[in-house]
């Protein structure tokens, strides 16, 4: 009779644990941010609204970089392009009690400002961009495109890396802008170690620029990007072009292209644990949020132990 109770006691031990109390996790809120910049497209001199919420504990400021284009790659502020996150420069914006925050970005205000493809990041905490990733914060990102004040502004192209360095079998990004209306493609070439003198494309190293053979990219509302899997190149420095017509390095100032180059190095081997996740995503968090509820297989597993113990103690009777 005496099993036979505790039996009952843990059958209903077991059915309170898991029907009684409603829920056998607790309820976690992951903290988030967003950002929400008033326009996709600007020209220099506008003042362009960027709003957002942040929905952290006690979030006082959020902090934004500007990112792109030749500028410093762990980020700088959107009122100087000369402070850098590095330095412990940033822009602070303050979060009202409601969890928004708005600023007003006055692209006139800005001096030195290149037309070009640029991204505008949001964190929860003054990061700079290069180890923003792993750094705990909430971030987000936007890209948005600079464009020239004056349509009849002087030829232009532009390249930049994103990073600037890169392991070998780490991708990079090759973004730019260009306000030549009639060209549709940019085409791109690299030179550097073990590569014909005048370039070859960023795909196939074997072939030349020489005999025609560039990588082309579409050109959308005036930028471009090109993504380059670096597993294709040995370590060493490389310089990447970008220009308005096919022609190669040493037709290149003659050819009445215009054209823009940038300079990377790739160091070491492949990394086995190398990620494919660049700046410039949007709508996003940059850290992965641990449960602190107690697993339901924990205390599934105790209550089976429990009515296992019972049940033993009544086939003994």
């Amino acid at each position: 009779m005496k099993n036979t109770k505790g039996a009952i006691l843990a059958i209903a031990i077991l059915f309170f644990l898991l029907y009684g109390t409603g829920t056998v996790t607790a309820e976690t809120h992951d903290p988030s941010i967003t950002m929400v910049p008033g326009k996709s497209e600007a020209v220099i001199g506008e003042t362009i609204t960027i709003t957002g919420t942040i929905d952290r504990v006690n979030a006082v400021n959020t902090y934004l970089l500007l990112s792109g284009n030749g500028l410093d790659e762990d980020g700088v502020t959107m009122v100087n392009l000369n402070y850098k996150a590095s330095e412990g420069r940033f822009t602070e914006v303050p979060v009202k009690s409601d969890g928004k925050w708005i600023y007003q970005w006055n692209t006139a205000y800005i001096g030195g400002f290149t037309p070009g493809q640029y991204t505008i990041y949001a964190m929860s905490g003054p990061v700079k961009l290069t180890e923003l990733k792993n750094s705990g914060e909430i971030y987000t990102s936007s890209s948005i495109i600079i464009k020239p004040a004056s349509t009849e502004s002087e030829p232009l192209i532009t390249i930049t890396a994103s990073p600037s360095g890169a392991v070998k079998g780490n991708p990079v990004r090759f973004t730019g802008y260009s306000n030549e209306v009639n060209n549709a493609i940019i085409y791109l070439f690299i030179t550097g170690p073990g590569i014909d003198e005048d370039g070859a494309p960023l795909g196939d190293l074997s072939a030349k620029a020489s005999e025609g053979r560039f990588s082309e990219v579409q050109l959308t509302g005036g930028s471009y990007l090109y993504t380059w899997d670096t597993s294709v190149v040995p370590p060493g420095e490389y310089t990447v072009y970008a220009v308005t017509g096919p022609e190669n390095l040493s037709k290149l100032d003659t050819s009445g292209n215009i054209y823009a180059k940038v300079s990377l190095k790739v160091t070491g081997e492949p990394s086995i644990t190398a990620g494919t996740e660049m700046p410039g995503t949007t709508s996003s968090t940059g850290t992965e949020q641990n449960s602190a509820s107690t697993p339901l297989s924990l205390i599934s597993t105790a209550c089976a132990l429990m009515l296992g113990f019972a049940v033993f103690g009544i086939s003994r009777k």
